[in-house]
């Protein structure tokens, strides 16, 4: 994109709002929760035996995931600084714009949830993408059992 040889690009954030601020190319034309509906876009995923072995792991896992959710959204400002370890060399603004953008698209869910729907919408991505051969059932793939312990508690 930067040397004019591609018409289209995909890239996440931080690279969608550094691209833009650098002219490297425009504003996103595409949003797929906005466009498809709500998307299981980040979530994290443990092999079964791992939950079967280690639920206590999982739970305290789970648990800072969660509160990792609360604290970010309840606390924006702070939320980029502490990006600002990860991304050093960005500018400040460029990721208080990042988290905003992220923010705006709903990239992350608030409370640790994954609705059906979030993923019936990725489900029929991957499938339609033929990287998913089959169809898979919301409760076959993901368990809630965790996050809504996790979210009992706090």
């Amino acid at each position: 994109m930067r040397s004019k040889q591609a018409q289209i690009g995909e890239a996440n954030e931080p690279y969608v709002t550094q691209g833009v601020r650098q002219g490297i190319w425009g504003e996103p034309f595409l949003n797929i929760p906005k466009e498809l509906g709500p998307y299981a876009y980040s979530t994290f995923n443990l092999r079964l035996e791992t939950i079967q072995k280690e639920p206590e792991l999982v739970r305290s896992f789970v648990r800072g995931m969660v509160n990792g959710s609360k604290f970010l959204y309840a606390n924006r400002d702070e939320s980029a600084e502490i990006a600002k370890k990860q991304f050093p060399t960005m500018p400040l603004e460029d990721l208080k714009a990042t988290l905003d953008r992220s923010f705006a698209d709903q990239l992350w869910s608030p409370d640790g949830m994954i609705s059906k729907e979030a993923w019936s919408t990725a489900s029929a991505v991957v499938r339609g993408a033929d990287i998913l051969k089959s169809d898979i059932k919301y409760e076959e793939i993901i368990d809630m059992s965790f996050v809504e312990s996790v979210r009992a508690t706090l």
